[in-house]
């Protein structure tokens, strides 16, 4: 699974708000520190809290179901 798709995949069983739904394209995974992080704070604008806060749990539950990254799920057949 690609990035985007464990996000929405996040975001769909966090049941985040529609309309804090551009927070997604700011969620990336590192591979050399095998963490999740935001970007959201590279917004010229001041981010609401509430915006944080969904970033820190989107992150969270990806940590967790994904600790490994994108691919981390994916079975090898070899």
């Amino acid at each position: 699974m690609e990035i985007t798709g464990c996000v929405e995949e996040a975001a769909a069983a966090l049941c985040l708000p529609r309309d804090l739904r551009q927070i997604i394209r700011t969620i990336s995974y590192d591979s050399g520190d095998q963490e999740w992080y935001s970007t959201c704070h590279d917004f010229q604008e001041p981010m609401p809290g509430e915006v944080f806060l969904w970033a820190l749990r989107l992150i969270g539950w990806l940590q967790y179901n994904y600790p490994q990254g994108p691919l981390s799920q994916e079975v090898s057949c070899c």
